[in-house]
Order: C-alpha cells, then structure tokens, then sequence
C-alpha cells in the first residue's frame, strides 16, 4: 500500500505536464481551431479547481483506516501503563495484611469465555473491612485461591480499592498490554509518517 501514493503522485505529475502544455498553446494560439481552444482551456480550468481530484479520495480512505491500529495501540498502552504504575506504587507505599477469599466473581468477556475473580476480605491497620474483587480474571481457579483460602493482600491504605492479592494479580499481563500498545501505535506513526513524506 506504502507505493499506491508515488503511483498516483506521477500520474498527477503527467497530467499536469499534459495541462501545462494545453495551456502554452492556448497563450500562443498556435492552433486556429476554436474549437480546440475552448475544448483546452476549458481542461486547463477543471484541472486548475481540481489538481488532485484523483488521489484525494484514496488518500481520505488511507488515512481513516490507519485510525484503527493506532486507536488499538493508544488504549492497549494506556491500560498497560496504568497497570505498571499502579503495582510500582503498591510496592512503593502499599501496606500488606493477611485476608481470605470469601468468593470468585463469574464473569464473561468479549468472546464468551468464563473467568473467574477472586474476592478478598481483609481488615486495614486501622479497622475498615475491605471485600473487592481483583481485577485479572482467569479461566480456571489454581490452587491456593480456592474459596476459604488465605491470601496476602497488599493495599493503598489511603484507598484500599486499589489493591493486589499476592501470587494472583501479576504485571504480566500489564507488560504484555504495554508491549503491544507501543508497538501497533510506534509502527502505525511511522507508517502515517513515510506517508507524509511521500506525498
């Protein structure tokens, strides 16, 4: 796709060649035609109000479908982003407390795949209840996070919505986001960029 615009850059090229000269023998009235004259200058004057009239729809429809992988990139680094710098602060500030899970979230995606998220119930340092569900869902429960269990909890103690269950919630996931995310909108910039130059 990266050669349809020098393609039709050269055949906008030729045309207006083509015009260009149309218009010479027009100023120099080298034919006595009338006819001819006002079939050439009349080409002259459309190519004038529409010089690229040609490539402009093609480029319109190059440019909205490069919306796409760049719209996917930009929510996948965001959610990637997010995740990393949500488990950097836990570490960095979070406080950790013994709880259990009481119970598993059953919930569908997209695709309709079952995942399962574990709830956890602890009590903070100064005495709040906390029962949230964790935010990473899988398809099966593995051992250990069975309901009844103990689990080690790690939380904000300003907010302790934002919380982690040691050995579940994992940045994995927020890495491979990351990845991903950098890369589809890193490549579709570049590609919108050999475009620009290309014109």
């Amino acid at each position: 796709m990266l050669f349809v615009a020098p393609i039709d850059a050269l055949a906008v090229s030729v045309e207006r060649g083509v015009t260009d000269a149309a218009g010479r023998i027009v100023r120099a009235g080298t034919t006595n035609d009338p006819e001819v004259v006002s079939s050439l200058a009349k080409g002259l004057e459309k190519r004038n109000r529409h010089p690229r009239s040609r490539v402009a729809p093609h480029m319109e429809r190059e440019w909205l479908f490069s919306l796409i992988p760049l719209t996917i990139g930009v929510v996948f680094l965001g959610f990637g982003v997010y995740g990393l710098r949500r488990a950097g602060a836990l570490r960095r500030t979070g406080v950790t407390a013994e709880g259990r899970i009481v119970r598993h979230d059953v919930r569908r995606d997209h695709e309709g795949a079952t995942l399962h998220y574990p709830v956890a119930a602890w009590t903070t340092r100064d005495g709040r209840e906390c029962e949230y569900a964790s935010r990473f869902g899988r398809g099966s429960i593995v051992g250990g996070f069975g309901v009844g269990t103990s689990a080690m909890v790690r939380y904000d103690p300003e907010d302790p919505r934002r919380f982690a269950i040691q050995g579940w919630d994992v940045t994995t996931v927020d890495l491979v986001f990351t990845i991903v995310g950098s890369l589809f909108t890193a490549g579709t910039l570049t590609v919108l960029l050999v475009r620009l130059l290309t014109l």
